[in-house]
């Protein structure tokens, strides 16, 4: 082992590697984490979109302006719909709410 890395018999040296090694490990695990989650989130996105309501309800979510002063309203009234087993209608408020907001922090409850 000498004769490929000189310095191999050092302490010192090991420690590096196997640090080296750990972090190695972390940063890749960090990545596909990151990966993974933006596939998750992807594919629930993916999955809510392809849930609608019917174009000929009088229930058409999209037509209305957002504001911030909508955000409760809307989510206290998707709650009495998934009280009420509308899980079509709440769901497409849900997502109509969380397309809006864009920061994490504003979406997070409503997730």
């Amino acid at each position: 082992m000498d004769k490929i890395i000189p310095s191999y018999s050092d302490p010192l040296f090991s420690i590096f590697i196997l640090i080296l090694l750990i972090l190695t490990v972390a940063v890749v695990s960090f990545f596909i984490g990151n990966y993974k989650d933006e596939i998750d989130k992807r594919s629930l996105m993916d999955f809510l979109r392809a849930i609608k309501v019917e174009e000929n309800s009088s229930f058409q979510i999209d037509k209305i302006r957002f504001s911030k002063s909508l955000i409760k309203p809307l989510t206290t009234m998707a709650d009495t719909l998934t009280l009420r087993g509308d899980y079509r209608k709440a769901i497409s408020i849900y997502l109509y709410l969380i397309e809006n907001l864009k920061s994490f922090y504003e979406q997070e409850p409503i997730m």
